[in-house]
């Protein structure tokens, strides 16, 4: 009975997920959870820009020039 529920929300869920193109396939882990992957491209485009803006953070911290803002700074 689990099963059929399992495969009929499958079912659903591959429906819905026709309109919304940046994911994958769903699958049930054997613990029982639900996984809707994003599309492995965008995961390493994701992870490219959070590399670099990662990059830039850095660069920012180690510059001497920058002055850093917090909310109590007052010009």
């Amino acid at each position: 009975m689990i099963r059929e529920k399992e495969k009929e929300l499958i079912v659903d869920l591959l429906r819905l997920l026709r309109r919304y193109k940046d994911y994958d396939n769903p699958y049930i882990r054997n613990d029982g959870d639900i996984v809707i992957p994003l599309d492995a491209y965008l995961k390493k485009s994701r992870q490219a820009h959070s590399k670099v803006a990662e990059v830039f953070q850095g660069i920012m911290k180690d510059d001497p020039t920058f002055k850093k803002r917090n909310s109590t700074w007052v010009e």
